[in-house]
């Protein structure tokens, strides 16, 4: 298993709202860019577009990203399989560590944990939290 520091962490914030998600970018510790998206089922790409975008506003890549993070809160159902799906896809896919957090801490406190953290390990993966049973029909 691979350890790494993470300087560099996007973290998908899913506790704002159930159809809100906040991205932001945290470098060395601090808040260096944020966007929000409002997302539905039939729009699976929103997720990293709106990363893609954030870092690029940035002038960062995700290849400089070296963790992500995702703070889950009271989401939908769908909402909440997304989001877990974007984050693993992108961890598994750029080789770096994941971590979860359930709502109750602040991002702050998450950041703080992050940064704490000497190294965290890579091929972890986060599961999907939801608070409402899926309406399939």
């Amino acid at each position: 298993m691979i350890t790494m520091h993470m300087n560099t962490t996007v973290i998908f914030d899913s506790s704002v709202g159930e159809d809100t998600v906040e991205i932001l970018l945290v470098q060395h510790g601090a808040i260096t860019s944020k966007a929000s998206v409002d997302f539905f089922s039939g729009d699976s790409q929103a997720l990293l577009a709106a990363g893609t975008d954030l870092l690029e506003t940035a002038s960062e890549e995700w290849s400089s990203v070296d963790g992500i993070a995702l703070v889950v809160g009271v989401e939908r159902f769908t909402a909440a399989r997304l989001v877990a799906v974007t984050v693993n896809s992108l961890g598994w896919s750029l080789g770096i560590p994941v971590r979860s957090y359930s709502a109750l801490p602040t991002v702050e406190k998450v950041i703080q944990d992050i940064a704490a953290t000497a190294v965290v390990s890579v091929g972890n993966a986060v599961d999907p939290f939801y608070t409402k049973d899926p309406r399939i029909s």
